[in-house]
This record gives structure tokens, sequence and C-alpha cells, in this order.
């Protein structure tokens, strides 16, 4: 190999890994984002009075949201309604 090819296939190399990197940095932002909104309905479900002890692919972020939504509905109809 002449040093020409090889300074091609090592700037590839480079670009690929910049690639990879920016992508893998992105992902977990997305994923520290993700847990973070993650972590708020479980407080916010925890300050309703619901402590979920275990995070498995059933309680996501729209299922926890939509439960501390229903939860609060519940509590202000029953608070309209006890009058």
């Amino acid at each position: 190999m002449n040093c020409h090819v090889l300074t091609s296939m090592v700037n590839r190399l480079k670009s690929i890994n910049v690639f990879i990197t920016s992508h893998l940095t992105m992902a977990t932002k997305n994923e520290y984002e993700y847990d973070k909104r993650y972590g708020w309905y479980r407080n916010e479900l925890a300050s309703l009075g619901l402590i979920i002890k275990k995070r498995n692919e059933f309680n996501n972020i729209k299922e926890l949201s939509g439960l501390a939504e229903n939860i609060k509905r519940a509590f202000i109809y029953n608070y309209k309604n006890s009058s």
C-alpha cells in the first residue's frame, strides 16, 4: 500500500469514528432525558400515593403519565362531588 491509500483509509476511519461517537452521544443524551422524565413521573405518582417499585417495559413514560393524570382526575372528581 502506498502512503496515499493508507492516509485515505485513516481519514475514513476517523470520520466513521466521529459519526459513531456523535450518534452514541445523542443516544446517551436521549436516554438521560428519558430517565429524567421517567423519574419525574415516578415522583409525581409517589406524591399521589402510588409507589412504582420495578421498572419494566410496561411502565413506560406514556403509561406513567396516563396513570398520574387519571389519579389526579379521580381526586378532583371526588373533591368536587364530596360536597
